[in-house]
């Protein structure tokens, strides 16, 4: 009996050495503006979202920008902790070029949470410049990190570009990014963890129709590039491959109330997420949003306040994703 009670507690002692599992995440929406059209807000026009969407189309931009966001999350009555989901500035040069610096959740899982909940900050001290009257691109560049279940992972760097060409009511945005490759020591207490997050790219496309603008992008996660090895093994899965987490798809409208100070939004993502076996767990997010212009001076100095929330759980059904709601509230001052 002694013998059996001694492998039981060897057992549970060791059992983070054995329970090697993915870890997944997904793509983070980074401002509330972009998050109340279910989307990243590559191909729009909006300086505050710019920032960490698209920041080639702050070129032309004469405003100084200062912004900052948060977000949490619930699930089924458990509700995740309020995190950072962005920080910035940006400071015009002339009417060609500007530079700036931001910080925001690139990656992200908040449930079920333990050592499953999982946040990847990228960091970039960027510049933006107009090439023509249609094009205007962004370079950045700046460390990265991970933080999973309370353990944060070793620094690395991580590349952005950005690119947009605008004609008369079309604009179209791309951005691109390398979160990077991170290891966790002594993550869960014993392991050793090495990963390497997925770059991704994002093409979006807005037309302006007075105070009103339809938006539609799309997502590409290049999972084929990720790593998740534990302890020298590999332990990422098999992962499902087509429409859902590798690729999201997105459709949005934003509407300008007249005479008013606010700004309302409406979206739909077709999309997924990766579970611990490499399922694609297919979804559908429906989000709103609102913008309210706090004040606003001869000066040309505005204040604003972004609200958003995306909704997986009113078409979730069983296979699916989480059913999780994510609030987003962001501000911002443009002077």
């Amino acid at each position: 009996m002694r013998l059996k009670n001694l492998l039981f507690l060897v057992l549970i002692h060791t059992y983070p050495l054995f329970a090697e599992k993915f870890g997944p995440y997904d793509l983070s929406f980074t401002h509330a503006s972009s998050a109340g059209m279910a989307g990243l807000g590559v191909g729009k026009i909006d300086p505050s979202s710019n920032l960490y969407s698209n920041p080639a189309l702050l070129s032309s931009n004469q405003k100084y920008i200062v912004d900052g966001a948060i977000t949490v999350s619930t699930d089924q009555g458990k509700y995740s902790a309020v995190k950072p989901l962005s920080a910035g500035f940006y400071i015009p040069v002339d009417s060609k070029n500007g530079w700036g610096v931001t910080g925001k959740q690139s990656y992200y899982q908040n449930f079920p949470g333990g050592y499953d909940t999982m946040s990847n900050y990228t960091f970039s001290l960027f510049w933006s410049y107009k090439f023509s009257e249609n094009w205007n691109g962004s370079f950045g560049i700046g460390p990265s990190v991970v933080y999973r279940g309370g353990y944060q992972s070793s620094f690395s760097i991580s590349p952005t570009a950005s690119l947009s060409y605008k004609k008369e009511k079309h604009l179209v945005g791309l951005i691109m990014q390398s979160p990077g490759a991170f290891r966790l020591e002594g993550y869960r207490g014993v392991d050793n963890l090495k990963e390497r997050l997925p770059e991704y790219a994002a093409l979006g496309y807005s037309y302006q129709l007075q105070q009103t603008v339809i938006y539609s992008e799309v997502r590409k996660i290049f999972w084929e590039r990720s790593s998740f090895d534990l302890n020298g093994q590999s332990s990422r899965p098999s992962l499902d491959r087509g429409l859902g987490a590798e690729v999201k798809l997105s459709l949005g409208l934003e509407q300008t109330i007249k005479d008013s100070p606010f700004q309302i939004r409406a979206g739909i993502e077709s999309g997924g997420f990766y579970d611990t076996k490499g399922i694609n767990r297919r979804s559908i997010g429906i989000a709103a949003g609102i913008s309210w212009n706090v004040f606003s001076t001869k000066e040309e100095e505005v204040f604003k306040i972004h609200l958003a929330l995306i909704n997986y759980s009113i078409f979730s059904k069983s296979g699916g994703r989480q059913p999780e709601s994510i609030l987003f509230l962001s501000t911002s001052y443009l002077f």
